[in-house]
């Protein structure tokens, strides 16, 4: 698994550990790594994910820990100090929790039985779900998810920048915060506080990714399609028209995906044939092309598909600028 943030970036090990190197963009933490160095002070862990300036990680055994920037409260310590180190957060019920998700500035989290998720941080946009005005929580709150969590359970919890999704256990994906470019898909741009099911999907959903501005759905039927911000092509339907319903992504040549990342306004997706594929915007390189000069680094609106030579590519994080992808040797022919 991979993971990152604006500046920084994650990997876990399978043995538990959290690889981490960059910097988390506050001149009173220490954290800056040139290279890849693990993490002290962690338990075995499960999952990471990271915000724009803040991390988390899973342990093993369901706790949570958080550090870098705690600002808007998005470390879920009752206070608003940054931390070099990791800090145990406190979920209420001492419940053991199984998904965590990173935004901009707020996180959450998946208590194990898929009924409960707790969220905190910045919520000036409604991205913590829970219905009410407050504009940040130091310490996790509850989603306001009654309605839907009495009939099916929380699998996947994605985070953008200010908006929020879940995966529920139906296949039905439910959204929340910043609307102004779409990115809840409801058809509106109407920014919400409390969930709202996102609409046209068309098959049920298995997976659900989000970005700065922007989300997407594999479905059931393999199918990808993708709603909100468009203006760099990050859409990957072909044009840069916002979209307030979810659009469907043609994948020429019958490829298949696995799995979806989207970053600020780029997206990768893993493919069965261990390609990549990307699309979106591609200033910093961000798309893994070679161009033949810095002039050329062009926006793709349809996916673009890169191929690593040797290896299969079996994991990717799309993050601010740049991308990261997992990698393992194939056989050779």
């Amino acid at each position: 698994m991979v993971a990152g943030g604006e500046l920084h970036s994650l990997a876990l090990h399978h043995n538990g550990s959290v690889i981490l190197w960059g910097t988390y963009g506050s001149v009173d933490l220490v954290i800056d790594r040139s290279f890849p160095t693990i993490f002290p002070l962690l338990d075995p862990c499960a999952a990471i994910a990271s915000g724009e300036h803040h991390s988390l990680a899973l342990s093993r055994t369901g706790e949570v820990f958080a550090w870098g920037v705690g600002s808007d409260g998005q470390l879920g310590r009752g206070s608003q100090l940054n931390s070099d180190i990791p800090v145990a957060i406190t979920i209420p019920g001492e419940d053991a929790v199984a998904a965590i998700g990173a935004g901009g500035k707020h996180s959450l989290a998946i208590v194990a039985d898929g009924r409960t998720v707790w969220a905190w941080g910045n919520n000036f946009n409604g991205q913590l779900g829970t219905g009410g005005t407050s504009t940040r929580e130091m310490v996790p709150v509850k989603v306001a998810l009654s309605t839907w969590t009495a009939k099916h359970r929380v699998l996947a919890v994605s985070a953008g920048r200010f908006h929020s999704l879940l995966l529920l256990s139906n296949g039905d994906v439910l959204a929340f915060g910043l609307n102004a470019d779409g990115q809840l898909g409801d058809g509106t741009t109407q920014s919400r506080r409390s969930a709202v099911l996102v609409q046209g999907l068309g098959a049920p959903a298995v997976a659900i990714a989000a970005g700065s501005q922007h989300s997407a759905a594999l479905l059931d039927n393999k199918a990808v399609k993708t709603w909100g911000l468009n203006k760099n092509g990050q859409l990957g339907v072909g044009t840069t028209t916002n979209a307030l319903l979810p659009e469907a992504v043609s994948f020429p040549g019958g490829r298949t995906v696995l799995g979806l990342s989207l970053g600020n306004r780029h997206t990768v997706a893993v493919l069965r044939s261990g390609e990549l594929a990307v699309w979106g915007h591609n200033a910093d390189g961000q798309l893994a092309e070679v161009p033949s000069s810095p002039a050329a680094l062009l926006d793709r609106l349809e996916p673009h598909f890169v191929a690593v030579s040797g290896q299969a590519v079996v994991g990717a994080a799309a993050l601010f600028a740049h991308s990261l992808a997992l990698v393992v040797a194939t056989e050779p022919e």
